[in-house]
């Protein structure tokens, strides 16, 4: 996961935490845009699930993309940048 500076509240244990579930998981995170302003993500780990609303890197909390859990595992996210969609790649990336 790409180094950033997270909201109060995120620590760097579930940042790791999250890092962790991905390398070991054993199946990549897919990230794929289903619009120009839209992106679904699916292969997320539980421990990723919970860093939802700061994977773009703008927190929903201060007015960034506002995630939607499609499934257990799945995210939808609407009114996504290009950058939005490049920092989501990079933090669901894991360790490599």
């Amino acid at each position: 996961m790409v180094k950033r500076d997270y909201p109060a509240g995120i620590s760097q244990n579930s940042i790791d935490l999250c890092v962790q579930a991905i390398d070991a998981q054993g199946t990549a995170v897919n990230v794929y845009s289903t619009g120009d302003d839209s992106a679904q993500v699916d292969n997320v780990p539980a421990a990723c699930m919970d860093l939802a609303t700061v994977l773009t890197g703008e927190p929903a909390q201060a007015g960034g993309p506002v995630p939607t859990p499609l499934s257990s595992s799945s995210l939808s996210y609407t009114g996504l940048t290009d950058e939005d969609k490049t920092n989501l790649q990079n933090a669901l990336s894991g360790s490599s």
